[in-house]
């Protein structure tokens, strides 16, 4: 026989469970994405490490703090930056100097698929009935515009991030731009010569979603240069840029002329050097990806 304390857990885990499928229900009907741009962080946690053989407490601030170039307690608008800890600690790896060729390219593909989940996280949804095996019918959830994507990668650099993308939206079409910085025309600044040596975009109807995936986003000039181009053959729906590391400044200068951009993306990093690379930023990512 239920002992009391079993009686009100199990009438509390009921009526939580009514709640939740009142809540669920409701926030089906808006259609409208549930995240906020970069939101303040959690409050602090307590982890325990082993100390000189004893167990100690340490109090740390939250993951996403710690996290190399995170900008965290400001609000950027359009701009959604992933600090769930395991998309961290991949781009940690992929910070270190030490991390190989291979591994690069496995750690771009991670976050490709991390950063694909947080998109359609942003997606509206619908309501959907389907019958199970058991004959019952059951309630989920659709995404209409999962098949309305078009993926354009930036060669090279972005190509395993395109497919861990890919992998979230296996039926995209997809649009490839091979664009290069004219180093040697560089005089400093925020504005660099895009050399465009190749260009595939598919035709737009005005009815997709866009995603542009370049692992970068430091000046801004190969971003506005693709988008140009996009805006060429039509104009999407929704615009989004998938990135692995920003900066403020590249973000700001693209929101200057297209605000309406989406900009996903792991970190933002302090500043820019001489030369226009991020810093610390993780190199060049194409190098490192593919020699």
């Amino acid at each position: 026989m239920p002992r009391d304390g079993e009686n009100r857990l199990s009438g509390s885990l009921a009526s939580a469970r009514s709640s939740q499928r009142s809540s669920t229900a409701t926030d089906l009907t808006a259609v409208v994405p549930t995240s906020t741009p970069i939101k303040h962080l959690p409050p602090s946690g307590i982890i325990l490490q082993p100390l000189g053989g004893y167990l100690s407490e340490k109090l740390i601030k939250s993951y996403a703090s710690l996290a190399c170039g995170s900008l965290v307690g400001e609000s950027l608008p359009n701009v959604y930056v992933l600090d769930h800890p395991y998309a961290q600690m991949v781009l940690t790896r992929l910070r270190d100097k030490s991390t190989g060729q291979i591994e690069f390219r496995k750690g771009l593909v991670k976050l490709g698929r991390l950063i694909g989940f947080e998109i359609a996280r942003h997606l509206p949804v619908s309501r959907k009935f389907v019958t199970t095996p058991l004959e019952v019918e059951a309630e989920g959830v659709e995404i209409p515009d999962i098949d309305n994507i078009v993926l354009i990668t930036v060669l090279r650099a972005a190509m395993p991030l395109a497919e861990g993308l890919l992998k979230i939206f296996p039926t995209a079409r997809q649009g490839v731009v091979s664009a290069r910085r004219v180093e040697e025309t560089y005089t400093g600044g925020m504005d660099f010569e895009i050399e465009l040596t190749y260009l595939r975009i598919p035709r737009l109807n005005g009815s997709e979603i866009v995603i542009i995936a370049d692992p970068m986003l430091a000046t801004g000039s190969t971003m506005l240069k693709v988008v140009e181009e996009v805006y060429k053959v039509g104009k999407p729906k929704r615009l989004m840029f998938a990135t692995v590391i920003s900066t403020k400044q590249g973000i700001s200068r693209v929101h200057t002329v297209y605000p309406e951009i989406e900009i996903f993306t792991v970190a933002i990093d302090e500043k820019l050097n001489e030369r226009g690379f991020i810093v610390p930023g993780l190199g060049d990512a194409g190098d490192r990806a593919f020699g």
